[in-house]
């Protein structure tokens, strides 16, 4: 054998080990890529199973805020913004006493009605009620902690609409825009 036909035998040699290294690295991308895409299969389905099981919680929770809201249509706070407080039979009042004289926001007390009807026609004589401008009384609903947070988030667009000359209005957690027109939050 010449030079020659062992430099060939050599390269052959280990072109042939280049070669089956190759190979095997192959069915390990093989191998890997398969147990990839049966990953990426089961976080597939894993994400649809979360997706299912946060929309029943998701309308659970919508349904809690409008139990709430339901329980608290007879109900109206009562903010009284001087130190006197009329008479009244029962009362519950709301957070805790404020230290000192001054200061501070006023605790509201919580009135519950008998029904709907009566506690509707309080709110409506409230609104102009010069006895109670006067003495520092001032009625407002009472939302629950989930249309509160609606309520606030929606408030930025009412008063957009507003300054755009548009009359904008809550009835409860939503907010209507010229009378109708729902408005939505965008982001």
């Amino acid at each position: 054998m010449s030079q020659l036909d062992n430099i060939i035998q050599l390269i052959n040699c280990r072109s042939d080990k280049i070669e089956q290294k190759i190979s095997n690295l192959n069915g390990k991308i093989n191998a890997v890529t398969s147990e990839l895409k049966s990953v990426a299969a089961k976080v597939t389905c894993l994400e649809r199973r979360v997706d299912q099981v946060e929309q029943p919680i998701n309308q659970m929770q919508r349904r809690m805020d409008d139990l709430e809201t339901y329980m608290r249509r007879r109900n109206l706070k009562l903010i009284v913004k001087r130190k006197k407080i009329p008479e009244v039979d029962v009362v519950h009042r709301l957070g805790k006493p404020q230290l000192g004289s001054g200061g501070g926001r006023p605790r509201a007390t919580i009135i519950q009605f008998s029904t709907r009807t009566c506690r509707d026609a309080i709110w409506k004589a409230a609104r102009n009620s010069s006895y109670l401008r006067d003495n520092g009384l001032q009625f407002r609903e009472d939302f629950s902690k989930g249309d509160r947070e609606r309520r606030m988030k929606l408030w930025r667009e009412v008063q957009k609409a507003r300054a755009a000359g548009k009359t904008a209005h809550f009835v409860g957690a939503r907010a209507f825009v010229q009378g109708d027109v729902e408005i939505t939050l965008t982001s």
